[in-house]
């Protein structure tokens, strides 16, 4: 027995270092373990978050392309539903060149334009010019390419214009001091027109075919000396936007024009 308690007093120090040392040990490794559980914890909540910002950038950029696609499309059909071809009963002999607008005049209101076909595309002098909405002016001058069209806001243009379904008439002469108005004159005093109402093409040159608006009545005017009328017109036809123009031309409209120019 006296062995046993002077071998702990001699090497007591040691054991109760061992002891001291297995405890260290103990909470080290469970501390070890809770820092790894900890740590993998933090790990796995940041790749999920780092995930989820990856996930939003690649639905953003996802999204804005199919956005811009989307613009894309619908920038395709305003312009095809904007630039669309007429939908007229036309008379036989009317055929419509397709031709896009490749210069315009600012100085004094649009008064003439330059479009992308001329003689070469089967165009002549004095054809109608039309866009989506209505009337666009006459080709006045063409080389084997392109065609410079007067408008219907130049003074060298003038057409006879009527009021669907009735009896009046009158001559479009246009005025740069009313612009972005036309005046239209030689209406008849008797005649039944109203702010709002729509005038259109009546077809008597081959120019234009019949029924082709051309712009809405803003205001009248009564000439009582001369017992007409004067109109002024709003042109449908919006020049600052328009791109594509529309060339009417008449098989035998020049055939008509030699036979009205006869001595």
């Amino acid at each position: 027995m006296w062995g046993i308690f002077r071998f702990l007093k001699r090497y007591g120090n040691f054991f109760l270092y061992l002891m001291l040392l297995s405890i260290s040990l103990v909470l080290l490794a469970q501390n070890r373990a809770r820092a790894g559980y900890v740590l993998n914890r933090w790990t796995f909540n940041g790749m999920n978050l780092l995930a989820e910002r990856i996930n939003l950038i690649g639905n953003y950029y996802y999204l804005n392309s199919q956005n811009r696609a989307l613009q894309q499309e619908n920038k395709r059909l305003y312009e095809q539903l904007y630039n669309r071809p007429p939908v007229l009963g036309v008379p036989q002999g009317f055929h419509f060149v397709p031709a896009e607008v490749v210069n315009k005049n600012y100085r004094s209101g649009f008064d003439f334009i330059v479009i992308d076909k001329g003689a070469s595309g089967g165009i002549a002098p004095y054809d109608g010019v039309i866009s989506s909405q209505g009337v666009v002016g006459t080709v006045r001058a063409l080389s084997d390419r392109f065609a410079k069209v007067i408008t219907i806001y130049n003074p060298q243009f003038s057409i006879l214009v009527g009021k669907p379904h009735s009896e009046v008439t009158g001559f479009i002469q246009p005025d740069y001091r009313i612009f972005p108005l036309v005046r239209v004159t030689d209406v008849p005093y008797e005649a039944v027109v109203r702010a709002g109402d729509t005038l259109v093409t009546t077809g008597n040159s081959l120019i234009f075919a019949p029924g082709i608006p051309v712009g809405r009545v803003d205001s009248i005017q009564t000439d009582f000396q001369s017992r007409t009328k004067v109109l002024f017109l709003h042109p449908f036809t919006d020049f600052r936007r328009f791109r594509l123009a529309y060339v009417i031309h008449h098989d035998l409209r020049q055939a008509l024009d030699s036979l009205n120019n006869e001595p």
